[in-house]
């Protein structure tokens, strides 16, 4: 056979090879002669390019949230190194930590910024370092001034830094005007002596039953944030109910909003389990406010 000859056969047979892998893959009918042919001439058998391309577009559907029977989700799992429950418990994961922030934005009130929340609704604080906190949990709060004071006394300055006047939660009145020594006091001792005080920062303390102790510092300049924390704090002590009614106040609100993202995933048929709704069970939720 010449060149040329060998050429046209591996020409012919290219295209050939070609037919049956785009009739494999559509499922159409395949005879015994043109897998052996397909199998002996290609590197990889039909069975397996079928199977990828398979997978592949099982993998396209669930990109694009498209349905999933069981016998696909099953072909899925025993065909692909991750099978399809771990990649959807990986995205709802995710879509649960954004939709989580979206509630966070749009409707928790914010102490401070990126890092304290309150939603009254149901009864839940939210502190960064910490996670949320129902209002039931909180035992009291106090509140500590450090303050400087500077004195002068025949021309010399000495300056003094104290905490004065930790005051509880139950005692206040209102916010921090409680507070021994606010911002700016003055008083004169002798007619030799005057003093000054300034208030350095205000430390808030919050005993919880199941957090322990939790201490917030505030600047002298963040004062209208700690103030506001107190005075929610006093809310919070004031309406708090059981803690098992106001973990159903969460669980009706933003943790069945959360749910939803599973149910989607479990009703595509993605998921082989859907779980029971509660914060014990949602583990993303847990990872990212805490237990």
């Amino acid at each position: 056979m010449g060149l040329f000859d060998k050429l046209q056969e591996k020409f012919q047979n290219r295209e050939q090879l070609k037919d049956i892998e785009n009739r494999a893959k559509n499922h159409e009918y395949i005879s015994d002669d043109e897998r052996n042919l397909y199998d002996r001439l290609h590197r990889t058998t039909l069975e397996e390019v079928v199977i990828k391309n398979d997978i592949n577009e099982l993998k396209k559907r669930f990109d694009q949230k498209l349905p999933i029977s069981s016998e696909q989700r099953a072909f899925f799992n025993d065909n692909n190194k991750n099978s399809l429950d771990k990649l959807a418990w990986d995205r709802v994961s995710k879509e649960e930590i954004k939709l989580f922030k979206r509630i966070q934005k749009e409707k928790w009130v914010e102490i401070e910024r990126n890092n304290i929340y309150i939603y009254r609704p149901e009864h839940i604080f939210f502190f960064n370092n910490n996670g949320i906190i129902f209002f039931s949990d909180i035992i009291d709060f106090d509140v500590e001034a450090e303050v400087e004071t500077t004195s002068k006394t025949d021309g010399k300055t000495k300056q003094k830094f104290s905490v004065g006047g930790a005051l509880a939660g139950a005692a206040f009145g209102g916010g921090l005007g409680a507070v021994i020594g606010s911002k700016g006091r003055k008083g004169t001792y002798s007619s030799q002596t005057t003093s000054k005080q300034n208030v350095i920062s205000y430390l808030v303390k919050i005993e919880t039953y199941n957090h322990g102790a939790l201490y917030f510092k505030f600047s002298a300049k963040d004062r209208n944030i700690a103030d506001n924390l107190v005075l929610n704090l006093k809310i919070a002590l004031n309406e708090k109910s059981s803690l098992e009614e106001e973990k159903e106040l969460f669980k009706k609100g933003t943790l069945e909003e959360l749910y939803g993202v599973r149910k989607q995933h479990y009703e595509l048929g993605y998921l082989e389990q859907l779980g029971e709704m509660s914060l014990e069970n949602n583990y993303s939720l847990k990872k990212m406010i805490g237990d």
